[in-house]
């Protein structure tokens, strides 16, 4: 039986898209997901493996449509590996221009610290330790703060009494404090932490001496207490450094 010419040109048409079809490469699409699942990797450096995984998977994608029969997918295999490229740079970047300028920040307040203590103003050097949303302005109405505030007159009737606090100002500008360690400076992405050691040296009858003290700070970046700012949580005067055989107990 002689074949019809519209089933010749059926059978033809078949033929040509049945040649024209690619199989999707699987590797390209978990690539492209990876690659737009990593702007993830920005929140915490755990997440830094995402953009890693994109570009490894994306690149091993592109090489196997490469070295095999054609396959769909390419674009997205590109596209995931742009992505993935792009935050594996920007991620830690950013992490370490950050933890940076939080050192920085952390050194600076601890700095004014040290500072209010040796000018004699350790009634403005508590109120770095007050909680942000209670912190009085460090002005010429802060002693009025603390003749109608109960709490905060108690609190520094008891800070005047510590004696780091004593010492320091006794001390003044002849102490030199210096920064000594940074034993920690890190945010969760709720707060950030640090924890600085000073070495405050003084001449003592003509001997010069030297002791060290720890200084640990938090800011808040969650908006609760208003705009970030730092609170000094604890110091330690005749603190022991980690460098120096003492312990990190934090």
């Amino acid at each position: 039986m002689s074949t019809s010419h519209e089933e010749l040109e059926l059978s033809r048409l078949e033929e040509g898209e049945l040649g024209e079809y690619r199989p999707l490469c699987v590797s390209a699409v978990v690539g492209l997901l990876l690659g737009l699942a990593s702007p993830f990797s920005l929140i915490h450096p755990v997440l830094w493996f995402l953009p890693l995984a994109a570009v490894a998977v994306s690149g091993f994608a592109l090489y196997r449509m490469a070295n095999s029969d054609p396959m769909t997918g390419g674009l997205a295999a590109r596209i995931g590996l742009g992505v993935g490229l792009l935050f594996a740079v920007w991620a830690p970047v950013r992490s370490f221009s950050y933890e940076a300028l939080l050192r920085r920040d952390a050194q600076q307040y601890a700095g004014l610290w040290f500072s209010l203590l040796a000018n004699g103003e350790p009634h403005k050097a508590y109120q770095l330790t007050v909680t942000p949303a209670e912190r009085s302005p460090l002005d010429d109405t802060l002693w009025q703060s603390y003749r109608t505030r109960a709490t905060q007159r108690q609190g520094l009737e008891t800070y005047v009494q510590q004696p780091l606090v004593r010492t320091l100002v006794v001390l003044g500008k002849r102490a030199e404090v210096r920064l000594f360690d940074i034993q920690r400076a890190a945010t969760d992405g709720r707060y950030d932490g640090a924890d600085l050691v000073y070495a405050v040296s003084f001449e003592d009858q003509g001997t010069r001496k030297t002791f060290f003290v720890r200084v640990q700070l938090v800011r808040n970046l969650t908006g609760a207490e208003g705009p970030p700012q730092w609170r000094i949580t604890h110091t330690d005067g005749g603190y022991k450094p980690i460098a120096l055989g003492g312990r990190h107990d934090i």
